[in-house]
């Protein structure tokens, strides 16, 4: 399999609206040049339909030292009836030109589209490739740039969601606590109050000192589960607090080495950017 870089553009320097078959281009380079086929692989003829020439896998004859690593596309025309450069291609060729281009791009990742003339001292293709076809790399930036994008976006998304759960969370456990904390207060008051009203209320007949005692000891076994359970309840509310800090901690790291990525990425698409801009500016000022 070849490694296809470069997608040279030709055309066939016959006159405007002269039809040209794939059949006789081939009986002109095998007879005229000696060659074992038809040197493009692909022809546009002048109704937009695209014809194969010498297969892709094959190595083309249609620009001296890039054959090896290039597909040679050749459309009907490039010139006037006097045999002056012009570019005589028709609206169904240059969409047809246009969609095989996209084609061959997607096929071949990473490979330049090139009129014959920035490699030979020719008119051929009879029209500014560079300027037609280099907008194809400012799209293929554009959609890096989206991508980004949308996984930066995602990031921080992400990131957001991940703090809101864990306030929701902090929060649903501050408020689980203080009913807690609400709950056992109350069952120690209940306790104090039974005890006060077996003070008020004993009677000789009816043995004071034992429910003295008995209501004494429930006061004392729940004002002491009571006071236990409150600093079981503030230990876990300083591991709660401690936890949030630790969180909080991560996810500020979380942002910052997101930030700091984001950046890097965002300078080396701009140098991409300026790189693309200024070669294709370059290849402008060739014409």
């Amino acid at each position: 399999m070849r490694k296809i870089t470069e997608i040279i553009i030709h055309c066939t320097a016959t006159p405007r609206d002269r039809h040209v078959t794939v059949e006789q281009i081939r009986e002109c380079h095998v007879k005229q040049n000696g060659w074992n086929d038809i040197g493009y692989h692909h022809v546009i003829y002048l109704d937009g339909s695209v014809h194969e020439g010498r297969p892709e896998e094959i190595t083309g004859a249609h620009c001296l030292g890039h054959n090896g690593k290039s597909i040679g596309i050749a459309y009907v025309g490039g010139t006037e009836a006097d045999g002056s450069p012009a570019d005589t291609r028709t609206p169904h060729q240059k969409r047809s030109l246009k969609t095989l281009v996209e084609k061959l791009l997607d096929k071949y990742q990473g490979a330049t589209v090139h009129g014959h003339n920035e490699f030979a001292a020719k008119a051929c293709p009879s029209f500014n490739v560079a300027a037609e076809f280099g907008s194809q790399v400012v799209k293929m930036i554009a959609v890096i740039i989206l991508a980004l994008s949308s996984t930066a976006c995602g990031s921080m998304r992400k990131t957001v969601e991940n703090k809101m759960a864990m306030t929701e969370t902090v929060n649903r456990q501050e408020t689980d606590k203080t009913m807690m904390i609400s709950r056992l207060i109350e069952e120690a008051d209940v306790a104090v109050t039974i005890d006060s009203a077996v003070i008020g209320y004993a009677e000789p007949g009816n043995s004071p000192v034992t429910l003295l005692k008995g209501s004494r000891m429930t006061v004392n076994i729940s004002r002491k589960r009571a006071g236990e359970s409150v600093m079981a309840a503030e230990v876990r509310e300083m591991e709660l607090m401690q936890a949030e800090i630790n969180e909080e901690t991560a996810v500020d790291r979380e942002i910052t080495t997101w930030n700091t990525c984001n950046y890097m990425l965002l300078m080396i698409v701009i140098a991409a950017v300026v790189a693309g801009w200024t070669g294709w500016r370059l290849c402008r000022q060739k014409w």
